[in-house]
């Protein structure tokens, strides 16, 4: 029996460790709902900020995928002629063809072969 009795002051030590502990994980949690909670996008829609990121990374993705489009659009007929333009996306080559679609939904990309524009016609990348 001698190993049993703790003194005092060893008891109010491992309160304060159990109170320590207890602060610690409520500033984990205040933390957790801050950075990582749900939050509204511009369309008032809620999804968490993991969520949100990878949406903003697929979004990037196709504008990225249309800086291609556009580039490859500009130098097509190695650039002698400005308003030489191919007159589908197809055209462009066989290397084009996995970036001439919205990685997100799929669809193929819109083009105006008068214009030479090119946009995405995904719901929400009306504006890439």
């Amino acid at each position: 029996m001698e190993g049993s009795y703790r003194s005092p002051r060893a008891l109010e030590r491992s309160g304060q460790t159990l109170i320590g502990i207890l602060v610690v994980l409520v500033i984990m949690m205040v933390g957790y709902s801050i950075f990582l909670g749900p939050r509204k996008n511009d369309k008032g829609e809620v999804k968490s900020a993991p969520k949100a990121a990878m949406d903003k990374s697929t979004d990037l993705e196709c504008s990225t995928y249309l800086g291609q489009v556009r580039q490859a659009i500009s130098m097509y007929g190695g650039g002698t002629d400005e308003n030489e333009r191919p007159a589908s996306l197809a055209d462009l080559g066989t290397s084009m063809q996995s970036v001439t679609k919205c990685p997100v939904g799929g669809e193929d990309y819109v083009y105006d072969s008068q214009t030479g524009k090119v946009h995405c016609p995904h719901p929400g990348h009306e504006e890439f």
